[in-house]
């Protein structure tokens, strides 16, 4: 072989050795890209198996929830009896206070957990102090033994139960009870008594304007009244006053400003505005169970919040 074909020959044989070295090196690139690519693509697998599960956790905690209010609505669900749908565990807790309740729902599946608390309150009007289809401002409320119970006043019922203003109409007419003047300013005992010597039938008074307490007067019933109220200090409601209209404002007068207070409840087609200071309302059970003969009937209970734990 000639010297420039050796040459030639040592230069490629060099060429393909360099090659051979490149094509290695490509090779276990590939290889760890590959490993790295395996890797990669299992832990994204994982990712999405978990976001399923979550999404499963969750949908099961909302069903557990929804099974339980409608156990609850049917008088199927007592607390300290939890309930084991499969898994989610759906346990009531009265303990909050007497209107309130809560449903505690907890969903697991592979370490997952979705927990949730459903606040709910009873729709009951006998249950509270202040039953309003509107807000209330500067009103406050005590419970039966005069301990504060902010508990006690419900605001902006989204389905306020129909009252009937008929029956109430008809028996203000029959006790001789309408007040017809602009603002009507009662004496001290005006009512008499909440109840009618039978015992059992309220007396009612339908006041088609403004209603004005003056300070240190007592008055005794329940007070329909269309226009606004003004309660003087020390002065006193021996039970209910229901507002009929949409908006209306309860003024507290002159007098103590801690004496004025409503022995019964009260009750608003819409918002109520306590001007001066707060309006003190004590919830007495009877007098309120005695005005919910108008009322139509209504139960259960109403959400008022849905949290995840």
């Amino acid at each position: 072989m000639s010297h420039t074909k050796q040459r030639i020959f040592a230069v490629v044989h060099d060429e393909k050795g360099v090659f051979a070295a490149f094509y290695l090196i490509f090779v276990l690139l590939l290889g760890f890209m590959g490993i790295g690519a395996f890797r990669l693509i299992k832990s994204e697998g994982n990712i999405a198996t978990e976001n399923i599960v979550s999404i499963r956790v969750n949908y099961a905690a909302a069903g557990g929830a929804y099974y339980g209010i409608s156990r609850l609505a049917i008088g199927a669900l007592d607390e300290g009896c939890a309930l084991d749908i499969d898994g989610v565990i759906v346990q009531l807790d009265t303990s909050s206070s007497n209107t309130e309740i809560s449903l505690v729902v907890s969903a697991t599946q592979n370490s997952i957990q979705n927990q949730l608390n459903i606040t709910m309150r009873s729709r009951a009007i006998t249950d509270y102090a202040a039953y309003l289809d509107g807000s209330a401002t500067n009103i406050s409320s005590r419970d039966s033994t005069g301990v504060d119970a902010p508990e006690l006043i419900l605001e902006n019922i989204p389905d306020m139960p129909g009252i009937d203003q008929a029956s109430l109409a008809a028996l203000s007419t029959a006790q001789g009870n309408n007040q017809i003047d602009a603002t009507f300013t009662p004496a001290d005992g005006y009512g008499g008594s909440f109840f009618q010597a039978d015992g059992i039938t309220p007396t009612v008074h339908h006041v088609s304007g403004n209603l004005d307490l003056q300070s240190a007067r007592t008055i005794y019933g329940i007070f329909v009244v269309d226009g606004s109220i003004t309660i003087a200090g020390s002065a006193r409601v021996t039970g209910i006053i229901y507002a009929t209209n949409s908006s209306v404002t309860m003024i507290l007068g002159g007098g103590s400003p801690t004496g004025a207070t409503i022995d019964g409840g009260v009750v608003s087609a819409g918002n109520m505005f306590g001007t001066g200071s707060n309006i003190y309302v004590n919830h007495v059970p009877v007098y309120m169970r005695a005005f919910a003969q108008f009322v139509d009937p209504v139960t259960g209970f109403m959400v008022m919040s849905w949290n995840h734990i």
